[in-house]
């Protein structure tokens, strides 16, 4: 192999791992300035805020943290075994001998994948996200009941996946040099269509959702969002407590289906001054733009690393049986490309994610004005999600899109301080 193949093939994971690095050594650096800039603490403050270390906490998050490496490893090792063994080609010719148009082709081949790929990896996807559950008292689903979701994921994936698949190797046969442009383009609406479809269409397969029931509290958060500038568009909760002991809340949807989710499980065992916080944090999202900034980021995400695919594609498709980088028998490679990249980068995206977190804390408690609270949400989240307070420096910069509770709790800390030494 020649110096100029090889620098060519290592330049783009030359790129992935320098945008990796890049945001890893970002966070650490803002990090630090924050640190350095912190007022003190009262140390009697800190011990009686900060939670314990339990050790089924942290028994339960290094099995996740276990299991995450194992599944990654799993699926990328699979598309690679099927690869080495010309698994690609004979899927290729078996899908030919049952159509002869190439769209339902490329779709019976990209069912076919999917759903191989589905039922290899189902006995440790049961494991770990039933078994493990279960062990650990978070669970409350049947065996019979993970199943029936598990199922339905598949289908929505088949949905998605399978017409998606298409349409892109059709563009790259219609279009091969500038194939990454257009396909860039078509899944950034995808994915707008789909984070506008979700909360109306897609969540409700798996949790019952309905308005917010308790009226004062609703009127209480009503009115924080509109303290907040952020147009109401639907306070709901979701009934988690038939499946898991887990709560939660999030912002989800854009234009007409945006709204906040709270869970039954949060409801139940929080005072309305910690949903309270709860809700200002979610408004903060809304307030600073995240999930626009998200959709647009994953946009250029995806033109850039589709850009690089496409020398994949081009090696993929020079291949003997292959006839060329439109053949849907490239599929697994750049499959395998995209999740590479996609584990390589995920350290950098969670950097971001805490940043925006991060944003929202301190948005919610400039909101509500009530610190206590704050540290009382996260103090029960850890307790009843069994969330590791203080996890390594080095797990949380790889693995946590939100700053451990610890950090989180020590933020508000900063903030009590600071406003007690610099009052309004």
């Amino acid at each position: 192999m020649s110096q100029g193949s090889c620098e060519k093939r290592a330049l783009p994971w030359g790129i992935l791992l320098g945008a990796a690095a890049g945001g890893i050594a970002t966070w650490m650096l803002r990090e630090r300035r924050e640190r350095a800039r912190a007022p003190r603490i009262d140390p009697e403050r800190l011990r009686e805020a900060m939670p314990e270390r339990e050790a089924k906490a942290v028994a339960y998050t290094r099995i996740r943290y276990a299991t995450f490496f194992l599944e990654e490893a799993l699926g990328l090792g699979l598309l690679l075994a099927m690869q080495r063994q010309g698994r690609p080609l004979r899927l290729r010719e078996w899908a030919e001998r049952h159509t002869a148009s190439p769209g339902l082709r490329d779709a019976l081949f990209t069912s076919s994948l999917l759903t191989l790929s589905s039922v290899i990896t189902l006995p440790f996807s049961f494991v770990s996200g039933h078994l493990v559950e279960r062990a650990f008292g978070l669970s409350r689903q049947s065996a019979l009941s993970w199943m029936a979701d598990a199922a339905k994921g598949l289908a929505i994936s088949l949905g998605i996946a399978v017409p998606a698949t298409a349409g892109l190797y059709a563009i790259i046969r219609r279009s091969p040099q500038g194939w990454w442009l257009w396909g860039a383009g078509a899944s950034s609406l995808l994915t707008v269509a789909l984070t506008h479809i979700a909360p109306v269409v897609i969540d409700p397969l798996f949790f019952r959702y309905r308005p917010l029931r308790d009226q004062a509290l609703r009127e209480r958060l009503v009115d924080l969002a509109r303290r907040a500038g952020v147009p109401v568009v639907g306070v709901f909760e979701a009934e988690y407590s038939r499946k898991t002991t887990k709560a939660n809340a999030y912002l989800t949807g854009v234009g007409s289906t945006r709204r906040i989710v709270l869970t039954d499980t949060l409801l139940q065992g929080y005072t309305h001054d910690e949903i309270a916080v709860v809700l200002a944090h979610e408004l903060g999202h809304h307030h600073f733009g995240h999930l626009r900034a998200g959709i647009v980021l994953g946009g250029v995400g995806t033109l850039v690393g589709f850009a690089i695919a496409d020398g994949v594609l081009t090696r993929a498709g020079s291949r003997p049986g292959y006839t060329g980088k439109g053949d849907i028998a490239t599929l697994p490679s750049l499959a395998l490309f995209l999740g590479l990249a996609s584990t390589v980068l995920m350290p950098a995206g969670n950097a971001l994610s805490r940043v925006w977190e991060r944003q929202c804390d301190r948005f919610a408690l400039g909101m509500t004005g009530q610190p206590d609270a704050f540290i009382g949400v996260m103090r029960k989240l850890a307790a009843q999600n069994l969330a590791d307070p203080a996890p390594s420096a080095l797990i949380e910069a790889l693995l946590y899109d939100h700053p451990s509770i610890g950090n989180r709790i020590l933020m508000a800390l900063r903030w009590e301080t600071q406003r007690a030494e610099h009052p309004k």
